[in-house]
């Protein structure tokens, strides 16, 4: 397991591969992610006024689709500003719960026991 950062995910996520991506803090669970490339996080919608112009070089969203297949979900969605680095910080998921990268024989109920977790 990996604590999605944005170190580890330029280097090793490829475009076209599907990751198990998971969450245990707020919430629990785990979503598949084919990951298409890394983006500056669009603040298009925000007051650019109030932004820090320096700062949000350092902010990121993965961009790609994703699917809740632990939920039942059928369907792809895209993550659009879903998932996102901001300010350096390890990836997060909307509600702000750090996401890992789950190996084969992992599960989220493992992420309980990381300690960055428990920070949150």
């Amino acid at each position: 397991m990996k604590l999605l950062t944005i170190e580890n995910a330029k280097k090793f996520l490829q475009s076209g591969e599907i990751y198990r991506i998971g969450y245990n803090a707020l919430n629990q669970g785990e979503f598949l992610y084919e990951h298409k490339d890394i983006r500056n996080y669009d603040y298009s919608l925000w007051n650019q006024e109030k932004l820090n112009q320096e700062e949000i070089k350092k902010d990121f969203v993965l961009h790609g689709k994703m699917n809740f297949f632990d939920k039942g979900e059928e369907e792809w969605m895209d993550t659009e500003n879903r998932l996102s680095s901001i300010h350096g910080e390890p990836f997060r998921k909307w509600n702000g719960e750090p996401l890992f990268i789950l190996d084969d024989y992992e599960s989220f109920e493992d992420i309980q026991n990381v300690d960055m977790n428990n920070i949150f």
